[in-house]
């Protein structure tokens, strides 16, 4: 069986650890990226994955990707977490299924497992797995996860990691089966907000480089500005205008950092953001991640 050792990559930038996840498919936002340090862990079972995420500060959006199914474990730091617009139980259980977005906030550092697999257990019902459900089922979850990840891996021979795999399995399916519906009209509404940020999102990184408002932002989604208020209140804890604004700085740092990106100056690279005051630009930038666009570039160039 493969996976007996972790693959443990370390990453000091949110676009990274949108391409380190084997679980979930994600776009990520940092509300003080100055200070995000993130690692992830990954450990193989063959047809499962055991991935724990240590991190800073983050929202997230997302999905489980094609054909993986599996759940979220929150071991430390779940206080403050929202998923889907409601503030999150610390021993709440969300699951994963493709097709079934989610939004996330995680107000202060984190760290959670993801247990995923292709084809993993049967079409869940429901999308959360309550407190009250299971508790003992996640008490075991939560132990196995602690144990492989501090004894850095899977243990040696065959057959300790099959019963450790089937162990992983079994707990997260039961926590899966124990997930309760929520009332349908909450339930229809946290789904119509999480459309309404995913779309805000998708209508921004698609006009880079233009200044997106609110009153713009409305019609184009065809939402009130009071709806897309308590979408973006619901799913991060932030107005439209603050998560778009630490959207676009993310994405003027990540062309800042990248080789491949054809910006070779700040001012090209603000610009293309939509960012027009560069005096602005950069006082904003160093508060937001530490220090001066100018830096970064140097750092890139170096």
């Amino acid at each position: 069986m493969s996976g007996m050792l972790p693959t443990r990559v370390l990453i000091e930038e949110a676009s990274e650890l949108q391409e380190r996840l084997t679980a979930i498919a994600v776009r990520a936002a940092v509300p003080r990226e100055a200070n995000f340090r993130s690692a992830v862990s990954t450990i193989a079972f063959e047809d499962v994955t055991l991935e724990v995420v240590q991190a800073g500060p983050l929202f997230l959006m997302g999905a489980a990707r094609a054909g993986r199914r599996g759940c979220i474990v929150l071991l430390e730091g779940a206080e403050g977490t929202r998923w889907n617009a409601k503030p999150l139980d610390p021993l709440e259980t969300p699951v994963l299924q493709p097709g079934a977005p989610f939004a996330a906030s995680f107000n202060r550092p984190c760290t959670f497992a993801l247990v995923s697999a292709e084809r993993l257990w049967r079409e869940p019902a429901r999308p959360v797995a309550p407190p009250q459900a299971g508790g003992a089922t996640r008490a075991r979850l939560v132990s196995l996860i602690r144990t492989v990840h501090a004894e850095g891996g899977a243990p040696p021979g065959v057959e300790a990691r099959q019963l450790l795999r089937n162990a992983l399995l079994d707990a997260a399916g039961r926590l899966q089966d124990a997930a309760q519906p929520r009332r349908e009209a909450r339930r229809h509404r946290a789904v119509a907000q999480q459309r309404i940020v995913r779309e805000a999102d998708t209508y921004l990184c698609a006009r880079p480089d233009k200044p997106v408002y609110t009153e713009e932002l409305c019609g184009a989604l065809g939402v009130s500005a009071s709806g897309l208020q308590e979408a973006f209140h619901a799913a991060f804890g932030v107005s439209p205008h603050r998560y778009l604004k630490l959207r676009r700085m993310g994405m003027a740092r990540a062309m800042l950092l990248s080789p491949a990106a054809p910006y070779r100056s700040v001012k090209a690279a603000a610009l293309s953001c939509g960012f027009w005051h560069l005096g602005q630009f950069s006082r904003d930038y160093r508060l937001t991640f530490g220090e001066l666009p100018s830096e970064t570039l140097v750092r890139r160039a170096g």
